[in-house]
């Protein structure tokens, strides 16, 4: 008897699946917003490390602003994990909420815009009320388009995570 056929085995497969779906998706969402926080960065003359310390400031304030490379690490580290929850509340919830099932192209931008939503208007407003939500023009359509983007990179990449786990799962697929 194959170990992937043992009922045991399939769950521990089938939790590594689910644990690299997420990373992989997480890790894409993350390397999609960081290009376009780093090329808006150096558009306006600003360096991408501003950007995240700017993130960090989430947790440490005014004291992101510091020189060194703390704040930086905290703010890359705040920004693949919140990126890794984006990911997580996908692959969750797809297996049960049908309206995630839809093709890529249009559940994607859906749930991005949905991040975008959760982002400006509930968890920025928790740490800085009063500077968001905020609308500045293309700035925000820009924020917008890229948070579909980043939706769209999380539903390909963990569907195409979660078709390879299926595929490994049946006895005899090697």
């Amino acid at each position: 008897m194959e170990a992937a056929a043992h009922p045991i085995a399939r769950r521990h497969v089938g939790r590594g699946a689910l644990a690299s779906s997420i990373t992989v998706a997480g890790l894409g969402a993350a390397a999609v917003d960081a290009t376009y926080f780093t090329v808006k960065a150096l558009v306006a003359g600003a360096s991408p490390v501003g950007v995240l310390r700017a993130i960090a400031g989430f947790w440490l304030g005014k004291a992101a602003a510091a020189d060194g490379l703390e704040s930086p690490v905290i703010g890359a580290a705040t920004h693949v994990g919140l990126a890794m929850v984006m990911a997580a509340g996908f692959v969750l919830l797809q297996p049960r909420l049908k309206g995630l099932r839809g093709p890529a192209l249009l559940v994607g931008p859906a749930y991005g815009v949905g991040l975008y939503v959760v982002m400006y208007f509930i968890v920025l407003p928790l740490r800085w009320p009063g500077r968001f939500p905020s609308f500045d023009g293309w700035a925000t359509l820009g924020d917008v388009l890229v948070h579909a983007a980043v939706g769209l990179a999380i539903v390909r990449l963990a569907r195409r995570g979660s078709a390879r786990a299926h595929d490994e799962g049946r006895p005899g697929a090697d």
